[in-house]
């Protein structure tokens, strides 16, 4: 149960759709905490609070929090095929999905080829930098372009995108503002869904400079420091890789890593042989 918000963004004009074949949304999350939750990254590094940890989904964020925590993930469809993509299914047969470029930390980049669909999802995480050397711990932003996977293919008539954020309010009701105590969270959106679309969570912790421009400007700002950071990090640690095999070696590494998950709570499982249940 997504609890929280879901977001719908659509095109409807069949008859003209040229004004979506491009387009791009951003999100922006600054200065949430969890309240009454444990902050498993407090011992060990502060950037690692946020991140791609909502593994098993084709895009997903995740806090690194007990037992209550934020994630946010994207789902979509179109009128050619309703179906949702949401969780990595091997029956979805995509055409390419994962990572390109993912640091672990700080920076995630990856590619979805949805051919049944001629859509190409660019999607981006990151977390903004608060100086030349140190980045946003209690921050992160999110940012999905949508094009034409191929120009002499067929556009469906609408296309359908859901960005969804589980803010943890516990009786799994759809609401525009969730209060845990005395934090309050309020969710506004831009008059534009056609174009530029911003999703901003305020509240008391937001600083004011953040928040003065779109996320889609800021990110688009960001983006080439961030990808010339990772090449060069890739490079200082596999100096003898072939330039022809370097997309290749970046892409295995970034999907180890932006693989990784974090999942709070119990597993029950059976035996066969036994019919029992077991809990860990």
């Amino acid at each position: 149960m997504v609890r929280g918000l879901v977001m719908m963004v659509h095109d409807s004009a069949a008859s003209s759709l040229v004004c979506w074949e491009e387009w791009t949304a951003a999100v922006l999350l600054t200065g949430y905490t969890c309240a009454h939750a444990v902050d498993e990254t407090s011992a060990v590094d502060d950037a690692l609070r946020w991140g791609t940890y909502h593994s098993g989904h084709y895009f997903g964020i995740r806090s690194r929090t007990s037992p209550f925590h934020v994630s946010a993930g994207l789902l979509w469809s179109t009128s050619q095929e309703p179906k949702l993509r949401h969780e990595c299914l091997e029956s979805d047969r995509l055409e390419q999905y994962g990572w390109l470029e993912h640091d672990g930390r700080t920076f995630g980049s990856q590619a979805i080829r949805d051919q049944h669909n001629n859509l190409l999802l660019d999607t981006t995480f990151l977390k903004p930098p608060t100086s030349p050397t140190t980045f946003a711990t209690r921050s992160w932003a999110a940012r999905v372009a949508v094009t034409p996977l191929r120009a002499d293919a067929a556009l469906p008539d609408t296309a359908s995108l859901f960005f969804y954020l589980d803010l943890g309010c516990e009786d799994d009701s759809l609401t525009h503002a969730c209060r845990r105590d005395t934090q309050q969270v309020q969710l506004t959106f831009s008059p534009s869904i056609v174009n530029d679309l911003t999703l901003h969570l305020l509240y008391d912790e937001a600083p004011d400079e953040v928040l003065s421009t779109t996320p889609v400007v800021v990110m688009d700002g960001m983006l080439p420091s961030f990808h010339s950071a990772f090449q060069a990090k890739f490079q200082a640690a596999f100096p003898h890789i072939s330039p022809e095999f370097e997309p290749l070696g970046q892409a295995a590494l970034s999907n180890l890593i932006g693989g990784i998950g974090y999942f709070y709570g119990s597993q029950t499982f059976g035996l066969a042989e036994t019919r029992q249940n077991y809990v860990i």
